[in-house]
């Protein structure tokens, strides 16, 4: 008896010091669970804002890679693209400089203090010339702002005198779709194989839903970047339908000549588009860069629904997405581009006068 009495006096005791310990406890526990948790939160969110700086890093080198393929068939359009990418890139190391420390940081600011030298030397080199004639306003405005002997005037292309042409069998007059890729924008793709894709399904889509031709028509053909190549792959496919013709090479006036006679025209190649565009035939151009943006604008007010960027090709029917409004508003267009072209060309006459007064 006196042992249980004992016990419970004890447990009377310890029960309530064992409680408040274990009280005591959870406490500690949930405060240090709500600390972990906020060390947590605080460490991804810094993740989260490295993971967001770095992906602005790598969209500007992205940029600046597009602007110096711009660069190689465009030289001063590239120049003020170059320029602007290497702002761009210049801001987005900047930001990502806050944010690290070490080796990583000596190699941003050395590649920084490049970036600005380049600039410089990019942006002296174009105030050095007496006159810069730019082919479409948003290649102007940015040149504007380091040339002012900076003109807007159409490209020369579109004065090339067409030549009449005999056509081929299988090319009908006014029932013809022109179709024209290049190994350039093949290069420019997002997605590995998806601007092929695009064209096989277009060229099957007019076969099934039209009762239109389709004329494969190459613009440049040097070794290294030849138009044949991926057009001879359509024909191989479709030849068989007797719906596909093949345009052998020849000069630009008679490649003109062929263009005036589709009764629209999905190109690649920014000359051939403008044969399209001044013969007033209907274009939908898979641009890859500033330019064929720019021209469209000019032309149209908007480049929406005119061109459509090999960069953005996601699906394999995007092409015919742009395909079907081009068709459907043809006639439209047709009549819009008959009525803008004199004062579109008229253009010409601001670097004519520039050039005379040098």
């Amino acid at each position: 008896a006196e042992i249980t009495r004992q016990l419970n006096i004890l447990d009377n005791e310890i029960c309530p010091e064992l409680d408040s310990l274990n009280e005591q406890l959870k406490t500690a526990v949930g405060e240090a669970r709500e600390q972990i948790l906020a060390e947590i939160a605080r460490v991804q969110a810094k993740i989260d804002e490295l993971n967001a700086k770095l992906q602005n890093l790598i969209n500007a080198i992205n940029n600046l890679n597009a602007a110096l393929k711009h660069f190689v068939t465009d030289i001063f359009g590239g120049y003020a693209l170059v320029i602007e990418a290497l702002d761009n890139l210049d801001a987005a190391m900047r930001d990502l400089l806050d944010s690290v420390s070490g080796e990583l940081a000596d190699r941003l600011e050395a590649l920084m203090k490049n970036s600005v030298e380049l600039t410089k030397d990019m942006i002296k080199d174009l105030a050095a010339y007496d006159l810069i004639v730019a082919r479409e306003t948003l290649t102007y405005e940015c040149l504007k702002k380091y040339n002012k002997n900076t003109v807007l005037a159409c490209d020369p292309a579109f004065f090339l005198e067409k030549e009449d042409v005999s056509l081929p069998e299988g090319f009908a007059k006014g029932r013809t779709v022109g179709i024209n890729i290049s190994p350039m924008i093949q290069s420019n793709e997002r997605i590995e194989g998806i601007t092929m894709e695009n064209y096989r399904a277009l060229v099957q889509h007019i076969i099934d839903t039209t009762d239109m031709q389709i004329a494969l028509i190459p613009h440049v053909v040097i070794e290294s970047n030849d138009d044949r190549k991926p057009l001879k792959a359509l024909f191989d496919e479709f030849s068989h339908t007797g719906r596909v013709v093949m345009i052998d090479d020849c000069n630009c006036c008679r490649i003109k000549g062929f263009i005036s006679e589709c009764a629209m025209f999905i190109g690649a190649r920014t000359h051939a588009t403008i044969a399209a565009y001044s013969t007033g035939v209907p274009a939908l151009v898979i641009g890859y860069s500033t330019k064929a943006t720019g021209i469209a604008k000019d032309l149209f007010g908007t480049d929406e629904n005119y061109v459509l960027p090999v960069q953005s090709l996601k699906e394999c029917d995007d092409m015919i997405c742009a395909f079907e409004w081009l068709s459907d508003n043809r006639e439209e267009i047709r009549a819009h581009l008959a009525r803008i072209m004199p004062d579109y060309k008229a253009s010409m006459q601001a670097a004519i006068l520039a050039v005379e007064k040098l």
